[in-house]
């Protein structure tokens, strides 16, 4: 069994939350990150995602019915347990799609049925219990939540209702920095608008035919980029763009690899 690190590992490291996704640690991450947000003016068509400007008391009722019922959430054991299941489910389907397996457990039907319960499952947690923190569900169902939230594309509204409640749990030291740019850029990209903190990138060859990391969005006010990224405790975009290609050109020579069949985002 090669022991080499994944991508997600080594892009987590890059990104600045490697502790939470390698080791299970989140202390280390967050006690270095005391947020000091830089002023800046987004563009237009990102007001409507502005962190300081989000509900932060968002009507999580107003949401997308279950196609299925969720199971009982009436307690905190409950709730940590479905969250816990959300992350199991996760890690499961990313192994499936890594592997040529004709049986391979999902389908992208069956991913989107997942994605809207796991939307549903936690937005009925927070009408509950408010957002799940490490001291309410532990750190894996925290992480839990966040993969919820990751894949709750197919509903903008309750991504960027959840985004003041990273915001606060970052505040807090609860969640490091780079979880609310990975959530900010994403809800950005979704909408066809500039990222803001590089994080969604992808594998392109440059003139030359050489592949390169590249984003797959265009980044607001480029020459800022890295000072927004400090100011999340992130280190600098071209370390995480030296990451992804170090891991992409790592994986074609072992054989064994999955590396070069993984998004980079």
């Amino acid at each position: 069994m090669s022991t080499k690190p994944s991508l997600k590992c080594v892009l987590s490291l890059a990104a600045g939350c490697g502790s939470l996704l390698t080791i299970g640690g989140l202390g280390a991450c967050s006690q270095q990150i005391k947020v000091q947000r830089i002023e800046y003016e987004p563009p237009t068509t990102v007001a409507a995602i502005e962190l300081e400007s989000v509900d932060t008391t968002p009507d999580f009722q107003a949401s997308t019915q279950l196609t299925q019922p969720i199971a009982p959430l009436s307690t905190i054991e409950q709730a940590r347990d479905a969250l816990e299941a959300i992350y199991d489910l996760d890690a499961q389907l990313v192994a499936s799609s890594m592997q040529e397996d004709p049986n391979r457990i999902h389908s992208l039907i069956m991913i989107a049925e997942f994605d809207r319960q796991h939307a549903d499952t936690l937005m009925t947690i927070i009408e509950r219990f408010g957002w799940p923190t490490r001291d309410m569900v532990g750190l894996k169902a925290v992480q839990g939540a966040y993969i919820a939230i990751q894949h709750a594309g197919h509903n903008p509204d309750f991504q960027s209702n959840c985004l003041a409640l990273i915001q606060q749990q970052v505040d807090q030291g609860e969640l490091p920095g780079a979880f609310l740019a990975l959530m900010t850029d994403r809800i950005s990209v979704s909408r066809g608008e500039s990222q803001i903190y590089g994080t969604q990138m992808t594998m392109a060859p440059n003139e030359f035919g050489v592949m390169r990391a590249v984003p797959s969005a265009a980044i607001w006010k480029e020459d800022l980029l890295n000072e927004r990224r400090a100011a999340l405790g992130m280190p600098t975009h071209q370390r995480f763009i030296k990451a992804i290609e170090v891991a992409y050109f790592d994986s074609i020579k072992q054989s064994e690899s999955v590396i070069t069949s993984v998004p980079t985002e």
